[in-house]
């Protein structure tokens, strides 16, 4: 017999001896509290000796909390229902919420047994329902160890990959030298960034120059047509900046204040005087002076700023228009670039290849270690019943 199978029988002996005082004292637990109780036995963990280790009270206690999960309480519920047991406390929605809240599921102090039990008076449905969570709860535990089992033959699969992608770099790297390129990833050479950025500056420099190009066609049609008819409208609508220019002139203001001066003279003199007043037509004759000399300020502004605008536009055009040949000559001379760089590439690109297989299985070994360890909520050996309802 083993020092672990020794120490087994005396857990359970003590528990049953334990039992059999209580009844006989009167001192344990009432016959209708222990009614529905089933006891799980947290079973030693294997160790790669050949020997076996016993279940830490942490472990013990992990096995007590997933107990109450609602996967197993859920899934021990609709065992009930398939057998055809009748219950009608625990059905709804929130029937495994209720059933938690009835359960009482503690560990056996000193030992490494787990009770598990309805309490009130014992019936064979409340027998029942604790055998169906017992029965699921050792079930998913037995496939938890499966999950363990699948973790290692995973962890040895990764530690493989790791090597094997170590010795790919390598030879990489070393193809790399030869070659003369200039980064480890041949996707993200400084050729092709360069590429990327002039294609970026090109686009938008091409944007304004279409731009440029619109707002100076829009001016020498507006222009020829404010040279054919005389009318400035169009152009001026064409050119807002000069209508504001206008506003803010300082000459062009003083002689508008002129006019609104002289205009509102007149009008307190037409209110007064009748219009033959020598008065009355002395103001007008000052207002039409003023009014004269407004608009000739404006007519030799207007011309000037016109000259101005239409120099800018077309200086804006030709600038965007050669700085848009340049670019496209650089773009040109970084493509030839980039296209022997990519000759260079290619004595690498199978070890590109493989590198990248391996590091997609790698992702995906440590994505399923990740994904198991998650839906494992043990870590610690399986369980096995000791003592049915």
């Amino acid at each position: 017999m083993t020092r672990v199978q020794h120490a087994m029988r005396l857990t359970i002996g003590w528990a049953v001896l334990a039992a059999a005082l209580a009844l006989i004292t009167g001192c344990g637990p009432s016959a209708a509290d222990q009614a529905a109780e089933g006891i799980l036995e947290v079973r030693p963990a294997p160790v790669p000796d050949g020997t076996a280790e016993e279940p830490s009270e942490a472990a013990i206690e992990a096995h007590v909390s997933a107990l109450t999960a609602d996967a197993v309480l859920a899934a021990a519920l609709a065992r009930l229902a398939d057998e055809g047991v009748e219950q009608t406390r625990y059905t709804g929605p929130d029937a495994a919420d209720r059933l938690r809240r009835d359960l009482i599921i503690e560990a056996i102090p000193e030992t490494r047994l787990i009770s598990v039990r309805l309490p009130g008076a014992p019936t064979d449905r409340k027998a029942a329902i604790v055998r169906a969570v017992l029965q699921e709860y050792v079930e998913r535990a037995r496939g938890e160890q499966a999950s363990a089992n699948r973790c290692r033959t995973l962890e040895v699969e990764r530690d493989l990959l790791h090597g094997q992608l170590e010795k790919v770099q390598t030879e990489l790297t070393d193809l790399r030298k030869t070659a003369g390129l200039v980064t480890p990833n041949q996707e993200e050479t400084e050729s092709q960034a360069r590429l990327q950025t002039l294609t970026l500056l090109l686009e938008r420099k091409q944007a304004e120059h279409e731009e440029a190009e619109a707002r100076w066609k829009q001016f020498q049609e507006a222009k020829k047509k404010a040279d054919e008819t005389g009318d400035l409208s169009a152009l001026l609508a064409a050119l807002p900046k000069i209508t504001e220019t206008l506003d803010q002139e300082p000459t062009v203001v003083a002689a508008r204040q002129k006019v609104e001066r002289l205009q509102a003279h007149l009008d307190q003199l037409e209110a007064r005087l009748k219009d033959e007043d020598p008065s009355v037509r002395e103001a007008r004759r000052a207002l039409e002076s003023a009014q004269k000399n407004l608009r000739a300020f404006r007519a030799a502004l207007v011309g000037l700023l016109i000259q101005q605008e239409a120099a800018v536009l077309k200086a804006a055009r030709d600038r965007d228009a050669r700085a848009e040949r340049n670019l496209k000559t650089r773009l040109t001379e970084e493509r030839d670039r980039a296209a022997e760089q990519d000759r260079y590439a290619e004595k690498f690109h199978a070890g590109q290849q493989e590198h990248e297989r391996l590091r997609q299985r790698l992702a995906a070994v440590e994505q399923e270690l990740t994904d198991l360890r998650i839906e494992t909520a043990l870590s610690e050996p399986p369980v096995r019943v000791v003592t049915w309802p």
